[in-house]
């Protein structure tokens, strides 16, 4: 569980603002006025022919123009000469149907040869643009190589996310039995819109019901009492969600802190006698992490704990 491949998935994005485009082959992000996501990710979602449209993420999709470069290596002539033949008029056979009637197999075959070197002889010629005519020399291909192939080394498969983009936060919160709590509290936060988005990168800590009672308990409210004080209500909803990156357990293993969106620090270890990971906030509130990985869109990953984080 806590060893593996390491798949950090890290997307750098604006809080705010729509990206201009710039001048010049250059990477310009689209804006949307929340997160913006990096042009690397939106190439990997296969964006880039909307992307190059718009004039945005150039260099990473490729949409940079290029002069065509000189014909140097013997493949690239190779091609040249296919395509001046389709330009060649073609050679009328000299013989008609009667003639080759009459002929013998062996004045046939030599006179088909002679029609065969006729093609030859214009296919190998190049018309340049002032008139002059050029002969190529001809390619003498080698009767036997010796060359040998090196076996190709086994590449063990890097491990990616399940791509769901029909998949959301606010339909994950929605159909799992053990997050009903923290679906009511996105309605009365009037998160559905944002939580039903694939273009904000974020992962979140998502409490289960039995730790929303619990910590209501322990601020001397029911759940209902805390749903009627949104500041305290967004700043633990808000807690729990890291933006702009995706942490699985390979990052959790490399990760001591990071920023919430409420401003608050998280702190991450692992319990290697329990085999759990531990999500902190200040020295007195740590919560366990009891379904790592529980839902994986294309833009976000829930993990399951058992504390709020407030």
């Amino acid at each position: 569980m806590k060893f593996g491949f390491v798949k950090v998935l890290v997307y750098i994005a604006c809080l705010a603002g729509v990206a201009v485009a710039q001048e010049g082959c250059t990477d310009v992000r689209p804006g949307f006025g929340f997160f913006s996501p990096s042009c690397s990710y939106r190439k990997d979602r296969g964006d880039c022919k909307d992307l190059i449209a718009q004039g945005y993420c150039l260099e990473t999709c490729g949409g940079c123009k290029q002069e065509p470069e000189p014909i140097t290596t013997a493949e690239e002539v190779l091609s040249a000469v296919e395509e001046t033949a389709s330009e060649v008029e073609e050679t009328e056979d000299p013989l008609t149907e009667a003639e080759r009637e009459t002929m013998s197999p062996e004045e046939k075959k030599k006179q088909e040869e002679i029609y065969r070197e006729q093609l030859l002889d214009q296919v190998t010629m190049i018309e340049e643009d002032d008139g002059d005519v050029e002969v190529l020399p001809e390619l003498v291909m080698p009767e036997e190589t010796t060359a040998t192939l090196a076996p190709v080394p086994e590449v063990e498969a890097q491990p990616k996310l399940p791509i769901k983009c029909s998949s959301t936060v606010l339909k994950d919160l929605k159909n799992d039995l053990n997050l009903t709590t923290a679906y009511k509290a996105a309605l009365a936060l009037n998160l559905t819109d944002v939580l039903e988005r694939n273009d904000i990168i974020y992962t979140f800590f998502v409490p289960v019901d039995a730790a929303w009672e619990a910590g209501a308990e322990s601020l001397g409210l029911t759940v209902e009492e805390l749903f009627e004080k949104p500041a305290v209500l967004a700043k633990i909803f808000f807690t729990g969600i890291i933006p702009d990156m995706i942490l699985d357990e390979d990052a959790l293993d490399l990760t001591e802190t990071m920023q919430s969106q409420s401003g608050e620090t998280l702190a991450f270890t692992y319990d290697t006698a329990d085999g759990v990971y531990r999500v902190s906030v200040g020295p007195d509130t740590m919560a366990t992490i009891v379904a790592a990985e529980k839902y994986v869109g294309c833009n976000y990953m829930i993990h399951m704990i058992d504390t709020l984080l407030a």
